[in-house]
């Protein structure tokens, strides 16, 4: 009964895990991207030169 539901429908079952993976890629991307731009902030932070008047 469970084989024949899946059977029938397996179209179906890989149309919405393609949409998750697809969902989870985009998410990544844009972790990714944020952590890129932060990283290049750090990195600015880190080689301006610090000036102090005493």
């Amino acid at each position: 009964m469970v084989l024949e539901f899946l059977n029938e429908n397996s179209g179906a079952f890989a149309v919405a895990f393609s949409a998750v993976v697809a969902i989870a890629t985009i998410v990544y991307a844009i972790l990714t991207w944020r952590l890129v731009s932060e990283t290049r902030k750090m990195r600015v932070a880190q080689t301006e030169p610090r000036e102090y008047v005493g």
